[in-house]
């Protein structure tokens, strides 16, 4: 008997019984004939079993696919939630690394620049930024008095007098004898208008912490007393202003833009060397306003892209430092020239950074 012949037989089989069963137990008309339905079942599930075998082994199995046996009782995958749209995103952190200069002369500079905002002036609206950490204090009887360069752009000539040698902006710590600290900020602005006057501030606040400080710095084009200073986002307002006229010009044509130092010719005007670590300068062509100074402050933490970025025209990445054999060159986010450190170990770029309060 064929098997098509034989399976045709089965499923008759199998409707019968299955009607029969169904009259039996909707009609209670029960058949004259005995029958074993779960036998007739088995039969018919055997036949529907091997025509599928035939069919199955006949298929091709499609290439590069990956075959996964499913149980029916496991419970379905659930999708990873999402978070809420009010999650804050963390941002990439860059490298927690900073330029350490110790004093023997050694600076970060940019070597020849002609940029605008790295004079300066108070004829020219701008803001300076920078992140800075100096180092501990002293023993009482070993304290002497120090100078913290932190960056200088023109130099005075002509004068010859002591401290005419140019600055753009320092920390000074003094001691008296019984070892207190008086620290205070100093910076000097030169008058683009008139080359021969120049802006003198003295900022009174005292540093005894190796903390990191986000010092800024203010002016416009307008009115030199605009000029303000700000430690870690809030302004100093112990201020000593002065004006003072040279007998002669101001200098800056071309000079290096420097951070830890004041380089200078001839023996009336000694280079200056200072000590402190430095992270990151950032110059703006315009006036932060209070609310952006604390942004860019940041709690104590770096931030990794500028307030009013469009507007950030010099912008050094101490963290992103590379070693070419002899010195460090430091990228620069906004000038077509990198920084350069002088007379620089490999040590100096240290794993430090400002990580907040």
């Amino acid at each position: 008997m064929s098997s098509i012949v034989k399976k045709i037989e089965v499923e008759q089989k199998f409707a019968q019984a299955v009607y029969k069963d169904f009259k039996a137990k909707r009609f209670g008309l029960t058949p004259c004939c005995y029958y074993d339905l779960e036998k007739i079942k088995i039969k018919k599930y055997l036949c529907d079993y091997q025509e599928q075998k035939v069919l199955d082994d006949a298929l091709l199995p499609t290439e590069d696919l990956d075959i996964i046996n499913v149980d029916c009782d496991d419970l379905p995958v659930q999708p990873i939630p999402t978070p809420p749209d009010d999650t804050p995103i963390v941002e990439p952190t860059e490298a927690c690394r900073s330029i350490q200069i110790n004093g023997f002369d050694q600076r970060v500079f940019l070597d020849g620049t002609t940029n605008a905002y790295s004079l300066f002036n108070y004829q020219q609206t701008q803001s300076h930024s920078t992140w800075v950490k100096f180092p501990p204090l002293a023993p009482v009887g070993e304290r002497q008095d120090e100078i913290f360069i932190l960056f200088s752009r023109y130099y005075l000539s002509g004068t010859g007098e002591p401290g005419d040698y140019g600055l753009g902006i320092a920390y000074f710590r003094d001691y008296d004898v019984l070892g207190n600290v008086t620290g205070y900020f100093l910076f000097i602005l030169s008058n683009q208008v008139n080359a021969n006057q120049f802006l003198y501030k003295e900022i009174f606040y005292d540093i005894t912490t190796t903390d990191w400080f986000n010092i800024t710095l203010t002016t416009d084009a307008d009115d030199p007393n605009n000029t303000k200073f700000y430690v870690n986002g809030v302004e100093i307002t112990s201020v000593v202003t002065s004006f003072s006229s040279l007998v002669s010009s101001i200098g800056y044509n071309n000079e290096d833009y420097e951070i830890g130092s004041i380089t200078n010719t001839g023996p009336e005007r000694p280079d200056i060397y200072t000590e402190f670590t430095v992270h990151s300068h950032r110059v703006w062509n315009t006036i932060l306003s209070p609310a952006e100074i604390v942004s860019e402050y940041n709690l104590g933490f770096k931030r990794l892209v500028p307030v009013l970025d469009g507007n950030c025209v010099i912008d050094i990445q101490c963290s992103a430092s590379v070693w070419n054999g002899s010195e460090y060159v430091v990228p620069e986010n906004k000038l077509p020239t990198s920084w350069f450190t002088e007379n620089a170990l490999q040590t100096d770029l240290v794993n430090d950074c400002p990580q907040g309060i």
